[in-house]
């Protein structure tokens, strides 16, 4: 996890991050890995319950337990030339997570899908 970071839009133009939000649930650790080139609109769209934040399981575990209860760490900066590879990077990094913590699975996270497969199809979630 990286620590020295800017949250917001970076003075370079196509910089983003991947991030990961955590809860223990009766002793268990589950997550939900995100992408975003502005943390803190995304912390605000997280924290405002009437926001859609994302799928359906986040958006439930997100109004069963606090927002507020979450923890939060930027696991990668993500720096690009252009908009256009920033969006692919950052689907692609995204995608690495979500396998690597497993978060697609029930168990284990709140993400819907393993990422990647649903950007490239256009259905990204």
């Amino acid at each position: 996890m990286i620590t020295n970071y800017t949250l917001s839009k970076d003075t370079e133009e196509h910089v983003g991050f991947i991030y990961m939000r955590s809860i223990i649930i009766n002793g268990v650790k589950f997550i939900y890995i995100g992408e975003s080139s502005n943390m803190l609109d995304r912390n605000y769209h997280w924290r405002c319950l009437k926001v859609e934040y994302g799928g359906k399981r986040i958006e439930k575990a997100r109004k069963e337990h606090d927002p507020s209860n979450w923890m939060w760490d930027v696991l990668e900066r993500v720096e690009a030339n252009s908009a256009d590879e920033l969006e692919e990077k950052l689907k692609q990094k995204e995608a690495e997570y979500i396998i690597k913590y497993e978060s697609y699975k029930e168990d284990k996270g709140f993400n819907s899908t393993r990422g990647l497969s649903q950007y490239l199809n256009g259905n990204a979630a």
